[in-house]
């Protein structure tokens, strides 16, 4: 990673714009839509620094909750999280495009 940005947007569901965004036949389910009005560069040196994609680092976001954790509370236990996580490598390996 050499640079870092970071941007606001909206989430649109608009097929016109789905369609612009399709990879491979596939249009996404949704898309951000970002309007540009100041950029701001962040040192990637600092990110680097951070080491957050060295195995050390990575050890101290043991305390984060997983995304099934997360979607089982915000759901009132609706979607199982641990069945949520075991199969989220893959749906992410077959479903990205």
């Amino acid at each position: 990673m050499s640079k870092f940005y970071s941007c606001f947007g909206i989430i649109s569901i608009d097929p016109a714009l789905l369609e612009r965004c399709a990879m491979d036949g596939k249009s996404p389910k949704c898309i951000l839509v970002v309007k540009v009005e100041t950029v701001f560069f962040q040192c990637a040196r600092a990110i680097r620094r951070s080491n957050l994609w060295q195995p050390v680092a990575s050890e101290s976001l043991a305390g984060i909750p997983s995304p099934g954790t997360m979607l089982e509370a915000l759901t009132d236990a609706q979607i199982d999280g641990q069945q949520y996580d075991h199969g989220l490598g893959e749906r992410q390996r077959t479903s990205l495009y």
